[in-house]
């Protein structure tokens, strides 16, 4: 059995990394073939918590470390203090004669990694160079990444969901969901612009509903500022079974983010055969296919249009919703994903890297 310690963040930083990390703890065949112990080095809540949840994860890491033979440390990593957190990680994995290998998740790493010194550059490039595997999340971050960073031992690793069996969609769900973090990057000012334009014209019983933390504090000020109290609803985060009732219900998936990595929420609503409307941004062709049209950033007027025709053609939805389902259960399924990286581990186990 592989002896892998995992690092990441604690349940409370909600959120993609979590839920990928969530997924391979909760997964049956993965945890058969990997003896697995996950550290979290990172949480939510005020600065006193997240030192506290920071120097606990480190202490852990080394007694781990220490008293245990661990064949890979497997670090997941975003931007910012993520990056500086996993580096130290991997230098110490290192030195006790452990694999490593680095999980990218963060959209922002590579137009951050452009504005520091070009001495940090080199720091991280170092230690992203003597990593085992890097593994980014598409095909498009493993060109970016490769842009800034010469990596030769880049991989893809596509996310994965549980797929339903069967596809749940209904074609005469009224909701207008969209889950993640609710804050101006993620195109929610751009949402509620657009509902409010749809507003009129949508049936009283048709409701946007808003799932996430709301990271900047003030999406209820927002919803009343764009006179939308009666037609958005703020739902907070959602897990579990109130979550899957909520994606049983959706009619429309909507998320006009600035940037992402690999949504998450996007396959989790491809999942349910739900129809997505997002930006034209990294990843999102990937996951949808070419077929499946995408709006400009920040542009309310389209993502109002491409709701309204959702909304109005039920026969589209239904198409739409038949495809992407297909598309998840071939392309974004965790047992292709825990086959992929239990291969991943085995070649670097092996040497036998191609």
């Amino acid at each position: 059995m592989i002896q892998v310690l995992m690092v990441g963040v604690s349940s409370k930083r909600s959120g993609g990394m979590w839920t990928v990390a969530n997924s391979y703890m909760t997964n049956e065949e993965f945890c058969s073939q990997v003896k697995l112990r996950y550290v979290a080095t990172s949480t939510g809540g005020n600065v006193a918590k997240r030192l506290l949840c920071m120097m606990f994860g480190f202490t852990k890491i080394f007694a781990i470390l220490l008293t245990h033979k661990i064949d890979i440390v497997h670090v997941h990593m975003a931007e910012k203090g993520s990056v500086f957190r996993k580096l130290h990680v991997v230098r110490l994995a290192r030195r006790f004669g452990c694999k490593t290998v680095v999980h990218m998740h963060a959209g922002a790493f590579v137009t951050w990694y452009g504005t520091l010194k070009p001495s940090v550059q080199d720091k991280i490039a170092k230690t992203l160079y003597a990593c085992d595997r890097v593994l980014v999340l598409g095909e498009y971050w493993k060109s970016a990444v490769q842009s800034i960073i010469p990596l030769e031992n880049v991989e893809v690793l596509y996310n994965g969901v549980v797929i339903p069996e069967k596809r749940p969609y209904r074609t005469a769900n009224k909701n207008i969901c969209y889950f993640g973090l609710l804050r101006k990057e993620k195109g929610t000012e751009e949402l509620l612009q657009a509902i409010q334009m749809l507003d009129s014209t949508l049936d009283m019983d048709c409701k946007l509903y808003l799932y996430g933390l709301d990271w900047e504090g003030n999406i209820q000020q927002k919803i009343q500022q764009y006179g939308l109290t009666n037609r958005v609803a703020f739902a907070g985060w959602i897990e579990g079974k109130e979550k899957q009732e909520s994606l049983e219900n959706a009619m429309l998936s909507v998320l006009p983010s600035h940037y992402e990595a690999l949504s998450m929420t996007v396959i989790e609503a491809m999942s349910y055969g739900i129809p997505v409307v997002t930006t034209d941004i990294s990843t999102m062709g990937e996951l949808l296919g070419e077929n499946i049209p995408r709006i400009p950033v920040g542009d309310a007027e389209k993502l109002a249009e491409e709701i309204r025709r959702y909304y109005e053609d039920a026969n589209l939805r239904e198409e739409t919703s038949q495809f992407l389902y297909e598309r998840a259960k071939s392309h974004f399924n965790i047992e292709r994903n825990v086959k992929q990286l239990l291969s991943i581990y085995d070649r670097i186990l092996n040497k036998n890297d191609c």
